[in-house]
């Protein structure tokens, strides 16, 4: 049997805001000056939930309901927003740093490495505040903690997911950027003797993971596309994404796989010539086999998503 509410039932927004004042108000004034209780304050606020509940029907559970949430509400916010600040803090503190290495540069003061290490603080701090703001700005929206699930509703009529997937996108091309100028002074250092072929391997390696991570970045901002389309369902736009979060995760085990392979054939020739020792090689090995076994596990966890039946 079906139980629904009839037309005649259902609470008038009004007096349900009224009546969560109301109760709001009561509960106050009952702690304001009710004697010490004997019984945890929880129960009891249970207890008058219960009974408001049992008492005034449909509508005063509602209005129950949303006095029981807004102090979480605003506890939410309160932390949004200290998080967003603190970001916010963080970046103009880089900002600053960054400023005054441009300075340092100038008089020929400082290196490239730490130029890049600056650099590279300070993107991740922007995309960290701008992250925690948009964070914010959801919880202030919808009263509720972020969500960035591929399959998540709109908030205010604002999608946040996809807003969140922008500043990451965005972040990993800064990062590739930043990565690319990295990669061709290295390569000049090793051309001219000054770096060695491992030091341009693992820039390599970097990038095949950064790229890894921008691919499956815009897979999802695709996926989230067609769920607010209507073209996938919740269970389908999940699916899909977690697909694509595998794929890219096997994507950067194979790259660090291949740069291990290639850092082990360089310590077996330095071996061979007496220029390395065994226990150099043999942590080479090692990490050879750490990074197959990675690479297969990720193959293994692609296989076992793909084998899932759709819904």
């Amino acid at each position: 049997m079906n139980h629904t509410l009839s037309q005649a039932h259902v609470a008038d927004p009004d007096f349900v805001r009224y009546l969560g004042w109301q109760l709001e108000h009561e509960l106050r004034r009952r702690a304001r000056f009710a004697p010490p209780p004997r019984r945890p304050a929880r129960l009891l606020a249970v207890a008058a939930l219960v009974l408001a509940g049992a008492t005034l029907g449909a509508g005063g559970m509602a209005a129950a309901a949303a006095v029981q949430d807004a102090p979480h509400k605003a506890v939410r916010i309160e932390r949004a927003r200290v998080a967003a600040a603190a970001a916010v803090e963080r970046q103009r503190f880089f900002e600053a740093a960054w400023q005054e290495t441009m300075r340092l540069r100038a008089d020929a003061m400082t290196s490239d490495s730490e130029v890049h290490a600056v650099e590279a603080a300070l993107g991740a701090a922007t995309t960290e505040a701008r992250l925690r703001i948009l964070d914010l700005e959801e919880v202030e929206a919808g009263g509720q903690e972020p969500s960035d699930a591929l399959s998540a509703p709109r908030v205010g009529g604002r999608d946040f997911v996809g807003e969140r997937l922008a500043v990451r996108l965005a972040d990993l091309a800064g990062a590739n950027t930043l990565l690319d100028a990295r990669m061709q002074r290295a390569r000049e250092l090793h051309e001219a003797g000054f770096a060695s072929a491992a030091e341009v391997q693992a820039l390599e390696q970097e990038r095949s993971t950064l790229a890894g991570s921008f691919h499956a970045l815009e897979a999802s901002a695709g996926i989230r596309g067609q769920f607010l389309a209507g073209a996938l369902s919740p269970q389908q736009a999940e699916r899909e994404g977690a697909l694509a979060r595998s794929l890219a995760h096997l994507e950067a085990a194979a790259a660090a796989e291949t740069g291990a392979r290639a850092a082990l054939q360089a310590a077996q020739a330095l071996y061979a010539a007496g220029a390395l020792g065994a226990a150099e090689l043999r942590a080479s090995e090692r990490t050879a086999r750490e990074a197959e076994a990675a690479r297969r596990l990720s193959e293994l966890d692609l296989r076992l998503l793909e084998s899932l039946p759709p819904r």
